[in-house]
């Protein structure tokens, strides 16, 4: 809209003045990336559990079964996986993103560690070691607190969210002597920064405890433009549905759906059966993850409830969609979706669309 558009010039044109949401990289205290290999955890250690898996997969199917919300279970196939390699860090890892291309993954900690691998060896698809992974940037304190959340602006911008309140940009020059170097910090948090995803212009929208509001932010003036006041609880997921749409979730037990046109009034809300940990989108579909192990998706074009699956017999606490749009958490395949034909939901049986 004609005001956002002006608050954005506004907010760039005192990008040079120092300001509460900005933080020059030169201010802020920098230890120098690394390349050195991976230590080498010893098994059965305590932290060799905390890890994460990369794994490919393949045309074989694993057979189980899914409960629904309505009580039936029925058998369900997905894809089976193949470990590739395992990185592990002293504590819990909280946070994963793959950069737009694929070409890079970075990786975040409760030990405020930040790694970024490049992902060309895991293409082969073939188990390797950790060390045979290219580590391109190693931070050891990136932030003052556990990284809850990263997300991608193509190839060239990391954001990481964290519970000191803070939202660091990390830049990526491959042309440059230090390829990845800290642009900025955003201070628009009074609590965690819970998760966060960028919409297509550059905007970043970011959700969690504190203030209870959606903060979207210009990367480019690295200022705050808008506050979307509505969610009662913290705000654990947050998506971007559209150029100009972005769906929250929440453990108020609801999906808001903000247009960032209405100036901060939430458009739509989507009401869960339990606290809403996780939310996904692929147009015109919005998927969210719920406390209760249940997995609920909608369809934004009419705001009504296509399925609601119990996948869990305990928290679900994550859902994402594979950039297709064909597969959701990993267990719901999707066919038909990606046009205006009708289709069907796939776990092993057919579920009718």
């Amino acid at each position: 809209s004609a005001q956002l558009q002006s608050k954005r010039r506004e907010a760039r044109s005192r990008s040079g003045l120092r300001t509460k949401q900005l933080v020059p990289a030169a201010e802020q205290e920098q230890e120098g990336c690394s390349s050195v290999p991976e230590p080498v955890v010893p098994p059965g250690s305590a932290s060799e559990r905390r890890h994460i898996n990369f794994a490919a997969t393949d045309s074989d199917y694993v057979e189980d079964t899914c409960s629904t919300a309505h009580g039936t279970t029925d058998s369900v196939s997905w894809p089976s996986c193949a470990l590739l390699t395992t990185v592990t860090d002293p504590q819990v890892i909280r946070s994963v993103a793959f950069s737009d291309s694929g070409g890079a993954v970075a990786i975040g900690a409760n030990s405020k560690t930040l790694r970024i691998f490049h992902t060309e060896a895991l293409m082969q698809q073939q188990p390797i070691g950790v060390n045979d992974l290219c580590l391109l940037y190693h931070h050891p304190r990136y932030h003052k607190g556990s990284i809850y959340c990263l997300a991608w602006y193509g190839d060239t911008i990391l954001a990481s969210g964290s519970n000191d309140q803070t939202i660091k940009l990390l830049s990526h020059s491959p042309e440059s002597d230090t390829p990845y170097s800290v642009a900025g910090r955003l201070d628009a948090h009074a609590g965690t920064v819970r998760d966060m995803d960028f919409m297509r212009d550059g905007l970043l929208v970011s959700g969690g405890a504190g203030s209870l509001d959606l903060k979207i932010c210009d990367i480019a003036s690295m200022q705050l433009l808008q506050s979307c006041e509505g969610h009662t609880d913290q705000i654990l997921g947050v998506s971007a549905v559209s150029e100009r749409v972005v769906a929250s979730g929440s453990q108020d037990q609801s999906v808001r759906l903000w247009d960032i046109r209405q100036g901060g009034q939430p458009a739509q809300v989507l009401w869960a059966q339990a606290p809403v940990s996780s939310v996904s989108s692929s147009a015109p579909y919005i998927a969210a993850a719920l406390l209760n192990g249940c997995c609920c998706v909608w369809d934004s074009r009419n705001m009504s409830v296509k399925y609601t699956l119990k996948p869990h017999s305990d928290e679900c606490r994550s859902v994402c969609y594979s950039p297709t749009g064909e597969w959701i958490e990993r267990v719901v395949r999707w066919e038909g979706l990606l046009g205006e034909q009708s289709g069907a939901l796939l776990e092993g049986g057919v579920w009718p669309q």
